[in-house]
């Protein structure tokens, strides 16, 4: 993967991705992050590690596509909307808070934000805070975030099926009507609140300031 000359717009450089040149977007900032974090995101560059044929809803509210790369270690997910103004608006914050925060942060780190001409959609790279390590199977998995919906996302080494309440699923709301899915979605809901993590006294400590710098930061950019 390799720089080329400046773009138009917000734009900054072209980069290749899954075969095709792309324009990515402040990259003068996110350099940062790859260079602090050590990211290999050239192996992008292969279709062997990442096709955009790969992207699949993620089930989440926003109903965005992503993809993990086959070598487990990126997330490659679309950008749009509001979320891409955003993120145009706070990488410069978000970049320094990521890659200077005493103690390091929580938040998932953006290795580049591009834009693919051929579909005019945006994406973004993001790391994989469990990449695979050899054979370990996780009891459960819990997604880190400020809202009630997807915390609990996988169990005993099952992907837990994430059933929201829509209006288009009135059934849902009935809970004498919910099926096998929506109950276990909806209890991973309520022990996600309770469930103990058991983790030594330093350990807490340092967790705690992650957490406390992570809120304080996405209070100041009006992200929360």
């Amino acid at each position: 993967m390799t720089a080329a000359s400046t773009c138009a717009g917000m734009a900054a450089a072209s980069f290749t991705v899954d075969g095709e040149s792309v324009q990515s977007y402040n990259d003068e900032h996110f350099v940062q992050v790859r260079q602090r974090y050590g990211a290999a995101v050239e192996a992008l560059a292969s279709p062997q590690n990442f096709s955009f044929s790969m992207l699949r809803h993620g089930g989440g509210k926003g109903g965005d596509l992503l993809a993990f790369t086959a070598d487990r270690q990126y997330i490659v997910k679309e950008v749009g909307g509001s979320d891409q103004d955003t993120l145009l608006r706070v990488t410069g914050p978000l970049v320094r808070h990521v890659c200077t925060a005493p103690g390091g942060s929580l938040i998932a780190r953006f290795f580049m934000h591009f834009r693919r001409p051929r579909d005019g959609k945006d994406y973004v790279v993001m790391n994989n805070w469990l990449p695979p390590t050899g054979q370990q199977h996780w009891a459960e998995v819990y997604d880190l975030k400020g809202s009630a919906d997807d915390k609990l996302m996988e169990r005993n080494g099952e992907r837990v099926q994430q059933v929201h309440k829509r209006c288009w699923h009135v059934h849902r709301y009935m809970k004498c009507c919910w099926s096998e899915e929506r109950h276990e979605y909806y209890w991973g809901k309520k022990h996600a609140y309770d469930v103990p993590f058991h983790v030594t006294p330093q350990d807490r400590e340092v967790i705690m300031q992650m957490i406390e710098q992570d809120a304080r930061f996405m209070r100041e950019q009006q992200l929360m």
